[in-house]
């Protein structure tokens, strides 16, 4: 008479192929989102490109007052134009939006400003600086940053009512409502 059972190495090979069949499906459908954001955050939170992984914070020698015209400075090192005393007033994504979108400052007209992307606002900021990087930056010759949130004109990729942003505080990145009142600096490319 023939055993029905299966030998107990087919139990353990089928055991172990379940087993990574449920790892599988649970990597795809579960964990990949959250990787997806982390490395979208991580691609976001590069350093700026001048500091060839130094633990340095931005310094007055990379900016130039009035580079672009009478109330900015120009970042030397990415070419951006940045607004030199950002609103000390806090309003939603929209208001903000609007704002830098008409905003005619130094050499730049309406249309020419914007929110700035999330790599680039990261860019004022680094690890060099524990914390107080409005203050830092008020030190350089900027003027009126606070160390708060600054928004960014990127929304989430998952969530078009969530907007990026910056805190200055310490330097991390984030995401918020776009109904949240926020502040916001604006930037231009230097032509």
């Amino acid at each position: 008479m023939k055993n029905k059972n299966p030998p107990k190495n087919k139990l353990i090979i089928i055991s172990l192929a379940a087993f990574f069949l449920a790892a599988f499906i649970f990597e795809y459908f579960v964990y990949a989102h959250s990787v997806d954001t982390i490395s979208w955050y991580e691609r976001q939170s590069q350093p700026h490109p001048d500091y060839d992984g130094l633990q340095s914070a931005p310094n007055a020698s990379w900016f130039e007052v009035d580079g672009c015209g009478s109330g900015t400075m120009l970042d030397t090192t990415t070419n951006l134009c940045w607004e030199r005393s950002p609103l000390s007033t806090t309003g939603n994504w929209a208001n903000r939006k609007a704002y830098c979108e008409g905003l005619s400052l130094g050499d730049k007209g309406a249309g020419e400003w914007r929110l700035p992307e999330p790599k680039e606002l990261r860019g004022l900021v680094h690890t060099g600086i524990s914390s107080g990087y409005g203050d830092h930056l008020n030190s350089i010759g900027f003027s009126n940053f606070v160390n708060n949130v600054y928004l960014t004109g990127t929304l989430t990729e998952w969530d078009s009512g969530m907007v990026w942003f910056v805190l200055f505080s310490n330097g991390s990145v984030g995401y918020d409502a776009i109904t949240t009142g926020q502040r916001a600096v604006c930037v231009s490319w230097n032509d």
